[in-house]
């Protein structure tokens, strides 16, 4: 119960119980925080959850952390012991209950001081603490709260050079490379590692309170909270619960279990001490099976049909707890792809309640720097709205954040998105003392405990890329061999697979991302070749390729990782950097780019398909970084969009190009490849990265393009260059066949206006389900640069005439197009349906490549489509918004290829 501060006062002090257990919770999140700095000149009021830059900012010391150079300017605080205090005044009770401070997450090195005693040490963000207060509480008056927090900089920095002086070597990685920015030593400190920077955002090493914090108030038990886990076998559903129980003193604890929907009610009942002065913690367990008759309905992923999810309802006595509940299996498949000859790998593909799935997503990193709870709750359901939008069914939380509350897991289990959850390891070798095994054993207990109840959960991997990182010799070390890393790293990650196989065993584990999976056990914990394409999943990365090629690729099992940069257009660069400031090498946009070399190979890979501007006529294509019109203020918006371009193509045509060998395989056995899952969904910052939405949650051209290339029926068109023929497929990710479809295909001349000089059409009976299917076709070109005289249109209609998904195949060369062969496109009539819809018309005279709408007004929502070629007169599109936006005709506008950002 959550009452008033006063309300509490009166309704502790008149209390009377005899001998019935009771409890309270009393929010310390609502009390007023102060904090302070280690030498006590800068003060102010803080906020919990929260931390110490938000404070700051807050309080009037900084300006707006994420504007400008102050990612540089405000190392300064990172350096600093800060100080969090409040009071908290209590009123008397006869019955000497028990007090116990609860804290969710503290951030992270940290003393914490009741009335002046210190009862806490912590040093894992990641794990919750239940601390008993009870003898130091002063009932009838004021209670201080302190907690004092030591620099995160310079302890990392101390446990390094510690370790460093006990091992004889350093622990890899030293230092983040120096273009991110960033600090040092972020392996030895068990918080977010990305809050030291990372390739794709800011350094901000933050302190503060992270997660709810409370003091419980009762005697007798305290239901503290409940898991469960589900298990089909033999034709029923079990059930596992686990009730974790905090007494004070002694209880004899009722329990009741309901399911309402399905009828189901069990109850039972626990002793869980025998000493009247005795307190703890107890785990009670109960088992259950559902009847036969009172089978739930399967859950399924976004695509596959409904997201059932049932209330569970438990009750202790009068305390009671509300969760839902869903049932689904899951199976990793493992098996060879031709058991008579192995050398040719094994599948790895999931099994959701027995079928087969191709898992279509995208890679999740944490919302925002800060743990501003009210805001990341709204852009958290935005992004994964955003997810489900385009037909994306998972989602891999990538482990060098934090694991995701639970309102994020109950989130992704409503919209049908599967979690593939990394532990929060990566891209670092992490030390193997009794003290650091320790602190991460009881994490990942805590963290897999929890999210296993998760419906949404489709995996748990031990780590991000840190075997890849052994195997591939990242790092230079003296005095640790490869021997001695890979050691390490198995007595580490073995002990992680021991605990999630303990908590979740119809949960798959894998011992890291990439990895080989079951080939990399039976080599010890650490595969030769992490990133062989016949186990396991890849993460694919190659700038220096031409990536809109279908051929560039590799042919895996699973692609967990893949992606390109690109840049946030002006509308979002202007609202964090100074309009001088934007400029493709300014100092700003230069600190802001983290990506090793990607100032000059995000220029190579654009203008290696895009036009260089006139102003640069006289350079060489591979010199274009040498003019300064290409990097100047007056180009860069221009070039931005240029860059959303790039990204969108090289997107569909790699995701494509693993969706059309779904159930394929080459001579040597790749294939079968049942994973595309691009890097990455979200950003928490404005600058260049390898995002689709941008930091303030505008899609960029590449998410429209995935609404198109993640649709579950499809069809996919590329030039193969080996033969010179233009390669049509058929895509279907739906479980029941597409019957009677018929294929369109068009060729049109930049030209020759909206008619197309030649059309093939193909009757195809049937399309089996989860398959993907090759149509040959007669269009033949003499060349690659042949391509670029023309647009190939490829469109898949059902049997009744309508259309499924239409795929348009832009040249490679589009710098060898004349743009002034394009359409003038406009805005035509703009009708509101509803407070939070729009209808806009689009027109053009001519074909309309990369067309793209914007608005004059911010919003939070999307467009039906956009950045799509028109091929027609007429297209409509809806806007669509989360929160009411007022907007006319005159708001909107559209552009295309020829003269967006000129």
């Amino acid at each position: 119960m959550h009452m008033s501060q006063c309300a509490r006062l009166f309704w502790l002090s008149l209390l009377f119980y005899s001998t019935e257990a009771f409890n309270d919770l009393i929010d310390l999140s609502l009390q007023p925080w102060g904090f302070w700095s280690s030498n006590k000149t800068i003060n102010g009021t803080g906020n919990v959850p929260g931390d110490i830059y938000s404070d700051l900012f807050a309080s009037g010391h900084i300006d707006n952390p994420l504007f400008g150079e102050n990612h540089l300017n405000l190392r300064w605080v990172a350096e600093e012991d800060w100080t969090y205090r409040t009071t908290v005044y209590l009123g008397k009770e006869t019955q000497q209950p028990g007090y116990f401070l609860d804290l969710a997450s503290v951030d992270t090195i940290a003393t914490v001081y009741w009335n002046g005693e210190k009862v806490l040490h912590t040093r894992n963000q990641f794990v919750p603490y239940h601390v008993n207060v009870t003898d130091l509480i002063i009932e009838s008056g004021e209670n201080e709260l302190m907690i004092k927090f030591k620099s995160p900089v310079r302890y990392s920095k101390r446990r390094a050079e510690e370790y460093a002086s006990v091992f004889g070597h350093k622990l890899p990685p030293d230092c983040n490379p120096d273009i991110y920015h960033g600090e040092c030593h972020q392996n030895f400190i068990r918080k977010a590692q990305y809050s030291y920077a990372w390739d794709w955002g800011p350094s901000f090493p933050t302190v503060g309170i992270a997660g709810d914090i409370y003091l419980n108030v009762y005697r007798g038990q305290l239901f503290h909270d409940f898991t469960f886990k589900t298990r089909f076998n033999n034709g029923k559903w079990h059930l596992q619960m686990e009730f974790d129980v905090f007494h004070y003193g002694s209880r004899t604890v009722d329990f009741e279990v309901r399911i309402p929907e399905l009828g189901v009610r069990e109850t039972d009942y626990y002793r869980v001490s025998s000493s009247k002065s005795m307190q703890g913690r107890s785990k009670l367990r109960l088992k259950f099976s559902i009847p036969i008759e009172k089978e739930p309905k399967r859950w399924w992923p976004n695509g596959m049909g409904e997201q059932k999810l049932y209330d569970i309802h438990v009750a202790m006595g009068y305390q009671k707890k509300q969760k839902k509940i869903g049932f689904k299996t899951v199976e990793l498949v493992q098996d060879y792809i031709d058991p008579k000859k192995p050398e040719y790998g094994r599948n790895f593909y999931f099994k959701i309640n027995d079928v087969p799935i191709f898992l279509k997503g995208t890679n999740w990193i944490p919302v925002s720097m800060f743990r501003n709870t009210t805001e990341n709750k709204a852009r958290t359901e935005f992004l994964l709205d955003s997810v489900a939008e385009v037909g994306m069914n998972v989602i891999r939380l990538w482990g060098g954040g934090y694991y995701e509350s639970n309102e994020f897991y109950d989130y992704t289990a409503q919209k049908g998105i599967l979690v593939w959850q990394d532990l929060m390891f990566a891209c670092a070798l992490y030390p193997t003392t009794e003290e650091f095994i320790k602190l991460t054993d009881a994490e990942v207990y805590t963290q897999i405990d929890r999210i296993a109840d998760h419906t949404s959960l489709l995996v748990v991997a031990g780590n991000n890329e840190n075997e890849a990182a052994i195997r591939g010799h990242w790092w230079k070390t003296s005095n640790y061999t490869e021997n001695q890393q890979v050691k390490d790293y198995v007595l580490l990650y073995k002990r992680f697979a021991k605990i999630a196989k303990e908590l979740m065993p119809n949960v798959p584990f894998v011992m890291s991302s990439p990895s080989n999976g079951i080939e990399t056990e039976q080599e010890g914990g650490v595969a030769k070749n992490p990133y062989d394409n016949r186990y396991g999943d890849i993460h694919y990365y190659n700038e220096f390729v031409n990536l809109w090629r279908d051929e560039t690729y590799l042919t895996p099992r699973c692609a967990s990782e893949y992606g390109v940069q690109s840049y946030p257009l002006r509308e979002t660069m202007l609202n964090w950097i100074n309009e001088s400031d934007w400029e493709y090498t300014s100092k700003t946009m230069f600190h802001r780019q983290h990506h090793p070399g990607g100032i000059a190979t995000n220029l190579l890979m654009i203008f290696q398909h895009l036009p260089i501007p006139s102003e640069c006529k006289s350079i060489k294509r591979e010199d274009v970084h040498q003019c300064k019109y290409v990097t100047s203020n007056s180009y860069m918006s221009r070039l931005a969009y240029f860059s959303q371009i790039h990204q969108a193509i090289a997107l569909k045509v790699q995701t494509l190009h693993y969706r059309r060998f779904r159930n394929i395989t080459t001579e040597d056995g790749l294939g079968n490849t049942m994973c595309a899952m691009y890097w990455q969904l979200n950003d928490v910052w404005a600058a260049p990265t390898w995002s689709t939405i941008d930091f303030d949650q505008n899609w960029k051209l590449a998410h429209y393009e995935a609404r198109r290339f993640f649709a579950s029926s499809a069809i996919y068109a590329y030039a193969d260059e080996a033969d010179f023929n233009l390669k049509v497929f058929l895509l279907n990710d739906h479980m029941t066949p597409l019957q009677n479809v018929t294929v369109n295909i068009q060729q049109l001349s930049w030209g020759n206006g909206l008619d197309p000089i030649l059309t093939e059409e193909f009757h195809v009976d049937s399309v089996p389900a989860g398959t993907s299917q090759v149509l040959n076709t007669e269009m033949k070109f003499s060349k690659m640069t042949e391509l670029s005289e023309y647009l190939y249109v490829s469109t898949l209609y059902n049997s009744t005439g309508d259309k499924i998904h239409e795929d348009v195949l832009v040249p490679d060369f589009l710098f060898e197009v004349d743009f002034n062969t394009f359409g003038d496109v406009r805005i035509g009539d703009v009708k509101r349906i509803d407070e939070l819809t729009y209808e806009v018309n689009v027109t053009t005279d001519k074909v309309s490549p990369f067309t793209w709408i914007s608005c004059k007004k911010p919003f939070i929502g999307w467009f039906t489509d956009n950045g799509f070629h028109m091929i027609q007169t007429l297209r409509t599109v809806r806007l669509v918004t989360k929160v009411e936006v007022d907007l006319q005709k005159s708001d909107f506008e559209v552009c295309n290829l020829k003269n967006c950002y000129v």
